[in-house]
């Protein structure tokens, strides 16, 4: 199936390319999970990365190849010479330490074994969750005259129908507007 996509992460202060990895439904746009101490330490210091789906519609093996002929055309910081990009494996399937990972059918089976073993989160308790990390947000005109506070940034992104990541970037001071509107948070 062809449902594979190459991801690019930016700074999102100067753009400049970070990352690159292949990604498989939402994997571009989770950026705590799965990822090495450095990247997590650099997106702590400068915010989610914004993101570029650049190659998209390929299998599995075609999003692995190509990640790996990326990750050597860039180069890893610290590791390679030159290197720019916060990635620490070569990319292609492999680990951090370099060793090749083997995602056979069976190994993704087994995967998902183990996944139906553990108790899953509800869309209750997802909600319960999502509130007790959310702050407050506030939205103002663009002549700085108080409008509405939203429980969330996600509430006002939804009932606006404005792009969650657009009211994000203002609130890190990354944009000055979103939606027409200024946001703050409380």
């Amino acid at each position: 199936m062809k449902n594979y996509y190459v991801y690019y992460h930016y700074n999102s202060k100067n753009y400049d390319l970070i990352y690159i990895g292949v990604g498989y439904k939402n994997r571009a746009y989770i950026f705590k999970w799965g990822r090495n101490k450095h990247y997590l330490n650099y997106i702590k210091k400068y915010g989610d990365p914004p993101v570029d789906l650049k190659y998209k519609n390929l299998t599995m093996d075609e999003a692995y190849k190509l990640e790996e002929e990326l990750i050597n055309k860039y180069g890893r910081k610290g590791i390679d010479i030159g290197g720019i990009l916060l990635n620490k494996s070569l990319g292609g399937k492999t680990s951090a330490n370099g060793v090749k990972q083997n995602r056979t059918k069976e190994w993704g089976n087994k995967i998902s074994e183990a996944k139906k073993n553990k108790p899953q989160h509800t869309k209750e308790s997802k909600k319960l969750i999502s509130e007790k990390n959310s702050k407050p947000v506030l939205q103002y005109d663009k002549q700085g005259n108080f409008i509405k506070e939203w429980k969330s940034q996600l509430e006002a992104s939804k009932l606006l129908n404005i792009n969650y990541q657009s009211i994000n970037n203002c609130v890190k001071n990354i944009s000055k507007t979103a939606g027409n509107f200024i946001w703050n948070i409380k």
